[in-house]
C-alpha cells in the first residue's frame, strides 16, 4: 500500500495493490465480519481525563498496528492544532462540493445501509471548542 497525498491526484488517498494469494488468518477474518457490525460516536465528549492506564493501553494498542497516538493536552500543542481544525472545518464549509458530498452522507434515516444516521450526529453548533478526548 502506498499512502498519499499526491500533488497530480489531490482526491486520491491510497493506492493498494494486491499481491500473492495469502489466506486470511482467523483473525483477519473476525476483523472482516466486524466492519458490519461497526459503529461510531460522534455524539459530545465527556468533560473529563483518560485514565493513564487507558491512555497505555490506547497508545500500545495503536503501537501494535503501525499507528500512533498523541495526547496533546499536556504538550501545549492543544491550541495550534484546535486552530488548524478550526480552519479547516471553515475552509470545508466555504466549499460547495464538499457540503454536497456531507449531506449525501449524513442525516441518514435509520436502518439505512450506509452513510450516518441522524442520531450520531456531533455537538451541535456553540459548544465549548475545547472539550477532552475521552469517553
Amino acid at each position: 500500500m502506498r499512502l498519499l497525498p499526491d500533488p497530480a491526484e489531490p482526491d486520491l488517498v491510497a493506492v493498494i495493490r494486491l499481491d500473492g494469494n495469502e489466506k486470511a488468518t482467523a483473525a483477519e477474518r473476525k476483523l472482516a465480519e466486524a466492519v458490519f457490525r461497526r459503529h461510531t460516536n460522534r455524539r459530545p465528549l465527556l468533560d473529563k481525563d483518560v485514565p493513564p492506564s487507558v491512555r497505555a493501553a490506547l497508545k500500545s494498542a495503536a503501537l501494535q498496528e503501525g499507528g500512533q497516538i498523541e495526547y496533546l493536552d499536556a504538550s501545549g500543542r492543544y491550541t495550534p492544532v484546535a486552530s488548524l481544525i478550526r480552519r479547516a472545518e471553515a475552509l470545508q464549509a466555504d466549499d460547495p462540493g464538499f457540503r454536497a458530498e456531507a449531506a449525501f452522507w449524513t442525516h441518514r434515516e435509520p436502518g439505512s445501509p450506509d452513510g450516518v444516521p441522524k442520531i450520531a450526529s456531533g455537538s451541535p453548533p456553540g459548544w465549548p471548542a475545547k472539550r477532552s478526548c475521552s469517553s
